[in-house]
């Protein structure tokens, strides 16, 4: 088997990981609502934006664009259409959900996150982990795509300079 098959077939498998992985959360966190709306007006009072987050009809709302969000961009990972935009998409998702988790721990925060609805209790040290497991293959995926994408713009310069 040729080196960049094998590439091909982890950065696949990557890719696949991670886009089942939030597809999963993002759909389960759709079958248990409040939960997750009751972690993001705690959260919100937790860091002082009650205000901005407000009553809790503004928590559900939020929580219904976050969990159909992550189950997009779960679903675009699976089949791979429009990785220029969806790679970077995702980093920004798993990035802000670092963040949350890592705030939750500091501030300590205890019990479930409602990553996975209730499909799975995590904690918020779980779900760290697997959020920088997370980053790290997408900043892989994204590193793969600008070395291909080079290599692609390289070989399109050399045909138009023998010609």
């Amino acid at each position: 088997m040729k080196k960049s098959s094998i590439k091909n077939i982890l950065y696949g498998i990557l890719r696949l990981s991670c886009g089942i992985i939030l597809a999963f959360a993002g759909l389960a966190k759709m079958f248990s609502l409040d939960p997750f709306a009751q972690e993001i007006s705690s959260l919100s009072e937790t860091i002082g934006l009650s205000i901005i987050v407000g009553p809790a009809g503004t928590a559900m709302l939020i929580a219904i664009i976050l969990s159909t969000l992550e189950f997009l961009v779960g679903s675009l990972l699976i089949s791979g259409k429009w990785m220029e935009r969806v790679l970077p998409a995702t980093t920004v998702l798993i990035f802000g959900f670092l963040i949350v988790n890592f705030y939750r721990i500091i501030a300590g925060s205890d019990g479930s996150c409602h990553c996975f609805g209730q499909f799975a209790e995590t904690t918020y040290s779980e779900i760290l982990i697997l959020d920088f497991l997370m980053l790290f293959a997408v900043l892989a995926l994204l590193a793969n795509q600008a070395s291909s994408n080079n290599s692609y713009h390289n070989k399109e310069k050399s045909i138009e300079h023998v010609q």
